[in-house]
């Protein structure tokens, strides 16, 4: 796990280090626009999502993965699939714990549409932002083609493995039932923290992890890579 300002001495170490502020808005409409492009091509159609300020596509598999924030709770992490319907109004978190769902109420894009349940729920918000798929064995291969979610709480990054389907995420312990009922049950998931408000996770072209943040009211962007090399 990283945390700025200091890494911690756990395998694989991380080193962190800020190396730009003040960051532009150029650079982030021109993949905005990109973005936009390939959902077109994507062919798909989503509804009734809440406030989803992450969204970032499995480069194995070309599916689409997004975060929602919750009013007051059940922020959400979600596979996309081509006419996924979220649920917004009618179900918060999961269905069979939201009394009356009935998904019939639901748009189902002419019958081509369903609904599906968040792969996880974190009850005490975080408010998650980006999405990355850590493509890339720079950071070594435990990370490999893992999800990482980035936060505004604590400036929180999370890392999820995937199963052999990349369907789900792979969660044990408290966490088997894909939902945090306390803060204190992700400690097992955190990648980093403390990095401020993340607006954006990405892999540069050297291979390492950029975290863009308001960091203490300042733009910046974070660089991530391994302090050891790794095998």
């Amino acid at each position: 796990m990283a945390e700025h300002p200091r890494h911690l001495n756990r395998a694989p170490k991380l080193h962190l280090a800020p190396i730009a502020s003040d960051v532009g808005r150029p650079q982030r409409l021109h993949e905005a626009a990109g973005l936009i492009s390939k959902l077109l091509v994507h062919g798909s159609e989503f509804r009734d999502l809440r406030l989803h300020f992450g969204i970032g596509f499995d480069p194995l598999t070309g599916n689409l993965w997004e975060t929602e924030n919750g009013r007051s709770t059940d922020d959400e992490i979600n596979l996309a699939l081509p006419g996924f319907n979220s649920g917004w109004k009618e179900v918060i978190g999961f269905a069979n714990e939201t009394p009356g769902f009935n998904k019939d109420n639901l748009e189902d894009f002419g019958g081509k549409g369903t609904y599906r349940d968040p792969e996880f729920v974190w009850r005490d918000t975080v408010a998650p932002t980006s999405v990355l798929f850590l493509h890339t064995d720079k950071l070594g291969p435990k990370y490999m083609d893992t999800l990482l979610v980035g936060s505004v709480k604590n400036g929180t990054i999370f890392n999820f493995p995937l199963d052999k389907t990349r369907t789900h995420l792979v969660l044990s312990g408290p966490l088997s039932d894909k939902k945090a009922d306390t803060n204190n049950e992700t400690n097992s998931i955190i990648f980093g923290r403390n990095f401020g408000v993340i607006t954006d996770l990405q892999i540069g072209p050297d291979g390492n992890l950029y975290v863009l943040s308001n960091y203490k009211r300042d733009g910046t962007i974070f660089k991530v890579d391994a302090k050891n090399n790794i095998n």
